[in-house]
């Protein structure tokens, strides 16, 4: 059986695809499911073509396939996309959670103030294991590992010796961001966090208008 590697961040991942295996996840997602001659055909390419993409989403775990014994002749592989894989379209879950916290700042503002607090706390407790004991530089790096698995694409470089730039080019919270500015406070108190003995300063804003977020990180 094939190991997956799967891709971090499913919700925005999509448009970070290359062009061809998003365009076969997309008539994948269309038919619901389909052989690969039938993907070739609508999409206008090679079967073989289409095959690669095929095994490279299979490798990431976005698409399965079964055994589709109908006809004659053998059995042909149908694909269908996972769970990972319907993630990588987005759902509106923002959208959602944006709609509680209105609910819950008219009717009980006292529980929404509390969200932020938790959901801080909640994250500071699930880093901290994988970042203590290491290097600042290893523990930057694996802050930005983290953010990748919450959905930010996030990534690292370090300026000078000691100094490390933090970018993060997808907000995960985005549309909560632009609701209440408890969420990006809530971030920065994280990196924070988790980062004892370093400072931490934002350099660049989405909500300012900037094209993503970004840090500052050094020895204190």
């Amino acid at each position: 059986m094939t190991a997956t590697t799967p891709l971090p961040a499913l919700v925005s991942a999509l448009p970070f695809l290359p062009s061809g295996r998003r365009a076969v996840v997309e008539m994948v997602k269309e038919f619901g499911s389909a052989t690969a001659e039938e993907l070739a055909q609508a999409l206008d390419v090679t079967v073989s073509g289409v095959r690669q993409h095929l095994q490279a989403l299979e490798n990431q775990g976005l698409v399965h396939h079964v055994a589709d014994r109908s006809g004659r002749g053998r059995p042909r592989h149908r694909y269908a996309l996972t769970v990972e894989g319907q993630e990588l379209f987005p759902r509106r879950y923002g959208d959602l959670v944006v709609g509680m916290l209105d609910h819950l700042e008219s009717h009980a503002p006292e529980v929404a103030g509390s969200y932020f607090r938790q959901r801080s706390q909640a994250r500071v407790r699930a880093a901290l294991p994988r970042l203590e004991g290491r290097a600042l530089g290893e523990r930057v790096k694996e802050l930005a590992q983290i953010l990748m698995e919450d959905g930010y694409q996030a990534e690292v470089t370090e300026m000078e010796p000691g100094t490390f730039h933090l970018v993060e080019r997808n907000c995960a919270v985005h549309l909560m961001a632009r609701r209440d500015p408890r969420t990006c406070r809530s971030e920065l108190d994280f990196f924070r966090a988790v980062l004892p003995g370093a400072t931490v300063e934002r350099t660049h804003h989405l909500l300012a208008g900037e094209r993503h977020c970004a840090y500052r990180i050094r020895k204190a």
